[in-house]
């Protein structure tokens, strides 16, 4: 508790309030860097191995609940390279990513973080980011200047956001500055404003870098002539202004160049985050690299960003399916509003999804956003629906964290459309949650007793029952259409593409969707993914086959008042 309140205090320290100490602060960072090796340090390769994790993608979003101090969900990494050319400002980040077997420490972690997280947590494959995908994953992560891009299996992409936030190769960049050696290097840069921040006690100095790549603020504390800790704020649609902290320790000597041994990486969410906790192998200095190493080829360098785009498809009477992307929304049109099932990735897609809700129903208003679950992926454009003037349909539990981490934290480094609304305004904008529980509900524009039926949308909870039938998330929704004989699902099941084969077994999401639809007696005929193409109940059902849990398992839906909202 003590770090984290030292952590809020250190991130409103202004300007004006840091003393001008620009010779004491330059001299710092000069013996810093000599201790290091960092002045004549032009090239950097290391190996690693250790623990990443996937952030946004825990199984509660508020991990204490369970037990679990840090929950995002944590691979084993091995065969790590991080090649950092100081001089051009560019890296080379390669690893292989498996999700891990529980009992089995992360590589190369010899003491607490070995099983950091995980001997509370006996299911151990529990949230999203594919931990429970068994298959080993290549990453070959890249930047060159402003240009970031990704090569998997032998083919470059352009990468343009990390996060759905900040821009990929600024973020690449300054995880770069974010090292001990290339903290130094910027700070002591022509250029460079590097100014002491008070409160360093017992030999500790605190120096901050105000206008890092023309925008991030950039902080750093220094022991003996070494940078022990950096930190930086990044944007992220669902955070805000997220705090990023890289610590670094056991320091050992590499040919003449001190360079640290263990890196613990956290995120600033609900509370401090684990993301990451490397055990360096080794490193080599001044190493000389491939001519085409950061070489940015031709079709990365020849793509242009995309907006984002939307294609709507009619469903049914009054629904559509609103794609185009990744990422999934549906359009429901009742008798004076219209729904909307899911927000995903950030505002730019929101955006762009209301747009389109316009286009195809103009005059009624957005009244509900349906949210399927926490995970950021499908969380990030939930503001640009408030801003629009709808409510957010969701769990009683993910409206709690939502209060506390998406509505109210501050966003200076990329305001959305709430905050530039809030600020036309001079006033925050609160959201109103319509919160389901564990048992069904619905909203409707029935008119009660009366003939006319109206349209409903029920919703079911997919993540309760002990144990849980999804370890993907713990509160968790799903949406039907009753007349549509439509069920809408996130990250569950999505169909197999027109003419490939069928899953020889059904996954743990298409058991607990052939148990939704059990128990609640649905009558299904369409299945409507958030990611990918609509398929038929027919399809389902053959790739369910005959897999049920059994009764002992315990319900998946509580017997609970069915509750509905006009």
């Amino acid at each position: 508790m003590t770090k984290r309140c030292l952590v809020v205090v250190v991130g409103l320290i202004t300007l004006a309030s840091i003393s001008p100490q620009g010779q004491d602060v330059r001299a710092i960072l000069q013996a810093a860097s000599a201790n290091m090796g960092a002045d004549n340090l032009r090239t950097l390769q290391y190996t690693a191995s250790g623990m990443i994790a996937a952030p946004g993608q825990g199984f509660d979003p508020i991990p204490a609940r369970i037990g679990v101090p840090e929950s995002w969900p944590r691979f084993a990494l091995t065969n790590y390279t991080m090649t950092i050319d100081y001089t051009t400002m560019s890296s080379r980040e390669q690893y292989t990513r498996t999700a891990p077997a529980y009992g089995n420490p992360f590589p190369g972690l010899d003491h607490g973080g070995a099983q950091h997280g995980n001997q509370s947590d006996p299911g151990l494959l529990r949230g999203g980011g594919f931990i429970d995908d068994p298959a080993p994953r290549q990453f070959d992560q890249r930047v060159n200047g402003r240009v970031a891009w990704d090569v998997n299996g032998g083919t470059p992409a352009r990468q343009w956001s990390y996060l759905a936030g900040i821009d990929a190769a600024e973020y690449r960049q300054l995880e770069i500055i974010l090292t001990p050696h290339g903290f130094v290097k910027a700070a002591l840069a022509p250029g460079a404003s590097p100014v002491l921040v008070p409160g360093g006690r017992g030999g500790v100095t605190q120096v901050m870098l105000p206008n890092v790549l023309g925008k991030y603020k950039v902080m750093a504390t220094l022991e003996q002539n070494l940078v022990h800790l950096v930190q930086t704020w990044i944007p992220v649609p669902v955070v805000g202004d997220m705090r990023i902290t890289h610590e670094y320790t056991r320091w050992r000597d590499f040919g003449g160049v001190k360079f640290y041994t263990d890196d613990h990486s956290h995120y600033f969410d609900v509370q401090d985050n684990d993301n990451r906790q490397y055990r360096i192998l080794d490193a080599k200095v001044n190493v000389a690299l491939p001519a085409d190493t950061f070489t940015v080829p031709g079709a990365v360098q020849q793509a242009t960003r995309p907006a984002a785009r939307v294609e709507s498809t009619k469903l049914a009477d009054a629904v559509w399916l609103i794609g185009g992307g990744t990422h999934n929304s549906v359009l429901v049109e009742f008798r004076n509003f219209v729904a909307v099932v899911e927000a995903p990735q950030n505002d730019e897609r929101s955006q762009a999804v209301i747009a389109e809700v316009r286009r195809l129903v103009p005059n009624k208003p957005i009244r509900y956003v349906v949210n399927t679950h926490y995970h950021w992926d499908h969380s990030g454009g939930l503001r640009a629906f408030v801003a629009a003037g709808a409510q957010i349909v969701t769990h009683d539990e993910n409206a709690n964290y939502y209060n506390s981490v998406m509505f109210g934290t501050p966003r200076t480094l990329m305001p959305d459309s709430l905050s530039q609304r809030e600020q036309l305004l001079g006033a925050p904008i609160r959201p109103q949650f319509v919160r389901a529980t564990n048992a069904p509900a619905m909203i409707t524009d029935r008119v009660w007793g009366s003939a006319d039926a109206g349209k409903v949308m029920e919703f079911y909870s997919v993540g309760t029952g002990s144990p849980p039938f999804s370890s993907h998330n713990e509160f968790f929704l799903v949406a039907y259409l009753p007349t549509e004989r439509m069920l809408i699902n996130a990250d569950l099941y999505t169909p197999p593409a027109p003419g490939a084969p069928l899953p020889a077994n059904p996954s743990q999401g298409v058991v607990a969707l052939g148990h939704i639809i059990r128990q609640n007696n649905l009558n299904v005929a369409q299945h409507v993914p958030l990611h990918g193409q609509p398929g038929t109940h027919e399809q389902f059902t053959r790739i369910l086959g005959g897999k049920v849990p059994p009764d002992s398992h315990g319900p998946l839906v509580l017997p609970l008042t069915t509750t509905s909202s006009r």
